[in-house]
């Protein structure tokens, strides 16, 4: 009789080392990021940092951006690109589901390098006094003379292609995220538009592109860009969706 109970349990303690050890289950925090306002001008190459950890990523281009098998836990996930607000938000993970997040940058006023500097002089020529008050009100994108000077571009679309929402393509051709159609991204230099759309009969189309291919990048002393309607100084408005100021030395 003792022999046969002593059978017994040593059977049911095998069953238990023979059972599957549990298996942690862990969150995935997926997240798409977009300018304030509007949500369809997604933002790539933004940087995402999951804080407490030392996990960080960047959003594609589609501004989307994913952390996977996070533990459960609550967490801050911090945005930042150049030209924008940086943002913070508080996340909490929980095991085995997805967490979505939806980050909305807001532009700051000045998307490229301080055009100000304390105690520094700029000189400008008087004609192009409403340009650089338009700068300090930083209603819009500026490249100013001496940043050009700095950055030693190739031509106007190098400078573009620093602008948030302008995209260059191809050899030297750009969009503007915003605008359906290049139709609408008007080109002005020195108060004259230079972009022109006549019938086929009259075979001229002069699109934005044309409009600044031909225009040497050392002779410019400022350029403003206005990439959404709400932004475009009303002078210049008419049917643009974007608008490209260039004035000259």
């Amino acid at each position: 009789m003792r022999h046969h109970l002593f059978s017994r349990a040593s059977c049911f303690a095998l069953v238990l080392s023979a059972a599957p050890a549990a298996q942690a289950q862990t969150a995935t925090i997926v997240g798409t990021v977009h300018v304030f306002g509007d949500s369809v001008r997604r933002l790539r190459d933004v940087d995402v940092v999951l804080d407490p950890t030392t996990r960080q990523t960047r959003s594609d281009s589609l501004g989307a951006f994913r952390f996977v098998g996070v533990a459960a836990g609550e967490y801050r996930v911090r945005v930042r690109r150049i030209g924008f607000e940086a943002v913070v938000m508080k996340i909490l993970a929980i095991s085995d589901h997805d967490v979505a997040v939806n980050v909305a940058m807001q532009p700051s006023a000045q998307a490229l390098a301080t055009m100000t500097i304390a105690g520094k002089r700029i000189d400008y020529p008087v004609r192009l006094t409403e340009a650089y008050t338009r700068m300090r009100r930083s209603t819009g994108y500026f490249v100013t003379r001496e940043q050009i000077d700095s950055l030693f571009p190739r031509d106007v679309s190098s400078l573009l292609m620093r602008i948030p929402g302008v995209r260059v393509i191809g050899m030297g051709d750009f969009e503007f995220a915003r605008c359906d159609t290049e139709r609408n991204v008007h080109v002005w230099v020195d108060g004259t538009r230079w972009t022109k759309y006549f019938s086929r009969d009259t075979l001229i189309n002069v699109n934005a592109t044309k409009a600044v291919r031909d225009i040497p990048v050392s002779s410019i002393q400022l350029m403003e860009v206005y990439s959404g309607v709400a932004r475009i100084p009303g002078e210049y408005l008419d049917d643009a969706c974007a608008v490209i100021l260039i004035w000259r030395k």
